[in-house]
């Protein structure tokens, strides 16, 4: 047996619930073996919340619509142009000894996420985005800040999340990964029905502050 979260959109702080199921696991990595699990937990999901509108949002999905929200796939704005949002936080990272490094932009983003680039040069010490210096904590805000500006600049996709209620990312394992796409959803959808998004995303400060309890400054301030 395996445990595994879906996420449930919340309309308080910190406008995502996060279930954790457990199911049975079927090993390996091919897609036929990913599907088999998405379907293993949906139905274990489903089990306990029948009514529910359950989506896989990854590169893994059975549905188009899922496949679109995956990182890989799901585009946001830098310097003038676009990128696969996994491509721009990954390039977005500074080491002990190396970094930012701007080339991750053009590769595949599958390339993108595992190039020994962001995993042989120390430890993650902050972030360069857009130019500015920002801090890793708390842990994976900008993943969050990325793909929600990415998210609200294609409508054809974000209206379409109003038929779900809770998310899924097969690929996602709390215990060694702090992003996640499908959380991404549920906190989308939280400060929407608490009307609280587009404040959220006017600035960098406001989205710490509403998201993560945070102010701003926390360590490295941005470079005005």
């Amino acid at each position: 047996m395996a445990e595994r979260p879906v996420f449930l959109p919340k309309a308080s702080y910190p406008y995502f619930k996060e279930v954790v199921v457990s199911f049975h696991y079927s090993a390996g990595f091919a897609l036929i073996q990913r599907q088999k699990n998405i379907a293993t937990i949906h139905k274990a999901y489903l089990q306990l919340n029948p009514q529910a509108q359950i989506l896989e949002a990854s590169s893994k999905s059975p549905t188009e619509f899922g496949k679109s929200l995956s990182p890989f796939y799901l585009k946001g704005k830098l310097d003038d142009d676009f990128y696969p949002v996994e491509n721009i936080f990954q390039s977005s990272k500074v080491f002990q000894t190396g970094g930012p490094f701007l080339q991750i932009l053009t590769m595949d983003p599958i390339k993108a996420k595992t190039t020994s680039l962001t995993k042989t040069h120390g430890a993650l010490l902050y972030y360069v985005y857009e130019n500015k210096s920002y801090p890793i904590e708390p842990r994976g805000w900008l993943y969050d800040w990325i793909y929600l500006h990415a998210l609200v600049s294609k409508p054809e996709l974000s209206d379409q999340l109003s038929h779900y209620d809770a998310f899924t990312d097969i690929a996602f394992n709390p215990k060694t990964g702090a992003t996640c796409q499908a959380k991404c959803l549920a906190i989308y959808l939280g400060l929407q029905k608490k009307n609280l998004l587009q404040e959220a995303l006017a600035s960098i400060p406001s989205f710490l502050k509403i998201l993560f309890h945070t102010e701003w400054p926390v360590s490295i301030q941005d470079d005005k």
